[in-house]
């Protein structure tokens, strides 16, 4: 029977990351859009709230560059767990300040915290998903994320208007902290595959810097997200930390009344990003960014002419609207334009590339609003910000894929030249002494799924899937090793008892499988392990599939389970539904020039077809 079942996109560990996140945004948009109210209380006059906002922009400077490469280099969840705890100071710094002046030691934690949390969050995403799926999931993750921003905005105005500001930074520290819990927790007890870590030296940053400054000056796609980008944070900058002082002393709109509308944007957020994913996923990235572009535009303009609640409400839903449909298809945008290996850098320095254009823009606008009334920043925004919509559609466009955009149809491309073949080996270390019922048992199961076995060292069991004499494309070749790797792990496991009883040692295999080019030989050849493996008696294959293989069975968890390689992942394409996956991250195999992704492989979805032969897809 025909089934649309499609592969699950966040399973538990991620779904428990993602609270986490969700948690340091709540406490992020409690008291974020009270800071200008709560500076103008500690003293501050319309041009001073300028100048403290333009010299809060100078701390992401120093920092985003390194908190992104840091993301690379450390892993993402190691340095997201480190800006959850720089989160707590940035709240308790803003509760303890004695004046305006002082209350700079809240953005300066808060710049080292996004940028340590920020790029490596959505470098991680990327990392996890699939690109013919990214866009979804930075809709899915980017409404977990941003759901505390329809309830955080209210209850942070309710706590201003009844206890004070002081106690509205430190319930925000609370909440940090306890995000902070979940991050260990995730790191200690069920962390992510993290296998390779990169250099932490100046070179190695030296090196990423200059590689992604070549990047964004090359004038391609990189160049014109910066541009238009930058364009468009410069002209927003200039009233986005006025609007709260304009509602409270032109408007006569309550704290609460703030709030209400804080969480107003929110919502309005949240329902413009799962469509926004859909979008992106189904047309193009620039034209989620335009649509974006229009609606921010529109929200200005609204803003500067509105008289009343309801007006500014339909100002800050378009803004959110706007800000829903650019995050998954700006990322999107990014990721197809990077390496997977400079993600987090460059987010990094996009992000602060950005905040260099604006720097200024925040004291240009108090200056604006002094010189020509309040109402004249908002206008003066949408003007320039309507410039960016046209250069953003001509320009924001990756060039056509030679290939099909399907991860299988991929998969199915990769070349087959001379002897050399596309194929799949899996690789298994069996404990020593192992009976040798259960070794052949093992062997009988990889010959059932279409393996051919390779000669090997005495506890390896070696087979390769997609070879004479049973050739197959690369998603088949890949799908057969996958169920083949989950049947070994479910008969050797009974083997477990029988061991115990007799009082023997723990019974536990490893097992790596790799996708790739192998090179085939007719003629025997003696055997070299780290040269080759003789397959029957007149075919031997060589090359780095082999040593991926056995590089990712040793980065198994050592209590029996699968690893898989990038290019088995993505093989498997419309087959993933068929299995379940666990951790994922970022590994450097023999053969490969950059980082790739390994995926670990936690069992079946659904059972083999009929016959115990497994479909593609059905």
């Amino acid at each position: 029977m025909a089934s649309n079942s499609k592969p699950i996109l966040i399973n538990r560990r991620t779904l428990v990351f993602l609270f986490g996140m969700a948690l340091t945004q709540f406490s992020i948009a409690m008291p974020m859009v009270q800071i200008p109210v709560y500076i103008r209380e500690l003293g501050a006059s319309i041009s001073q709230i300028g100048l403290f906002f333009t010299i809060s922009m100078v701390f992401p400077l120093v920092v985003k560059v390194l908190g992104g490469w840091l993301a690379d280099s450390l892993g993402r969840l190691r340095v997201i767990f480190i800006g959850s705890l720089t989160g707590v100071l940035t709240f308790a710094a803003y509760a303890v300040a004695p004046s305006w002046q002082a209350a700079l030691l809240g953005p300066a934690f808060m710049a080292t915290t996004a940028a340590l949390t920020l790029p490596a969050y959505f470098a991680f995403i990327a990392d996890i998903t699939p690109e013919g799926s990214r866009g979804r999931m930075y809709g899915i993750s980017q409404t977990i994320y941003h759901a505390a921003a329809v309830i955080a905005p209210p209850i942070g105005g309710l706590l201003a208007q009844s206890y004070g500001y002081r106690i509205l930074f430190g319930v925000s520290s609370v909440v940090f902290a306890l995000a902070a819990v979940i991050f260990i927790y995730l790191l200690r007890f069920s962390q992510f595959l993290t296998i390779r870590e990169q250099e932490i030296s100046l070179r190695s940053l030296r090196s990423s810097l200059s590689q992604m400054a070549g990047a964004f000056m090359a004038g391609g796609i990189l160049a014109w997200i910066l541009i238009i980008d930058g364009f468009r944070d410069i002209a927003f900058k200039l009233s986005a930390d006025l609007e709260p002082v304009y509602l409270t002393d032109v408007a006569g709109i309550s704290k609460q009344g703030i709030g209400l509308l804080d969480g107003i944007f929110g919502a309005a957020l949240l329902i413009g990003l799962l469509p926004a994913g859909w979008l992106v996923d189904r047309t193009s990235e620039r034209l989620g960014i335009v649509l974006a572009l229009i609606a921010a535009v529109g929200s200005r303009l609204i803003f500067g002419l509105a008289t009343g609640f309801w007006g500014f409400a339909l100002s800050w839903s378009l803004a959110g609207i706007g800000v829903g449909f650019f995050e998954p298809a700006g990322s999107k945008l990014i990721t197809k334009a990077v390496p997977k290996h400079q993600r987090g850098m460059a987010f990094g320095l996009l992000a602060s590339t950005l905040s260099l254009f604006s720097l200024p823009a925040p004291w240009i606008g108090s200056q604006i609003w002094n010189l020509f009334g309040p109402r004249s920043p908002f206008l003066a925004t949408a003007a320039l910000g309507s410039l960016t919509v046209l250069p953003a559609w001509f320009k924001l466009a990756l060039p056509a894929a030679p290939r099909a955009a399907t991860h299988a149809a991929e998969a199915a491309t990769l070349p087959t030249i001379g002897h050399s073949e596309v194929a799949t080996v899996l690789f298994a270390k069996l404990p020593s002494n192992t009976a040798d019922s259960v070794y052949e048992r093992g062997k009988q199961i990889l010959l059932e799924h279409g393996g051919v076995l390779g000669s090997s060292r005495e506890t390896d069991m070696v087979a390769c899937f997609g070879i004479s004499p049973h050739r197959s494309p690369p998603q088949v070749s890949a799908l057969l090793a996958t169920h083949a790797g989950l049947s070994l792990l479910d008969a050797l496991a009974g083997t477990k008892p029988e061991r115990a009883a007799a009082g023997l040692a723990e019974f536990n295999i490893d097992i790596g499988i790799a996708t790739g080019d192998v090179t085939t030989s007719p003629s025997p050849m003696e055997y070299q392990h780290d040269q080759g493996v003789r397959f029957g008696e007149q075919l031997t294959v060589m090359g780095d599939l082999l040593r991926a293989a056995e590089q990712l069975q040793s980065y198994g968890p050592h209590s029996g389970g699968v690893l898989i390689s990038e290019r088995t992942y993505l093989a498997l394409g419309p087959a993933l539904h068929q299995f379940v996956f666990g951790r994922s991250g970022p590994v450097r195999l023999p053969g490969e020039v950059r980082e790739t992704q390994a995926y670990e492989v936690l069992g079946r979805a659904r059972p083999l077809g009929p016959g115990g032969q497994p479909t593609i897809a059905e």
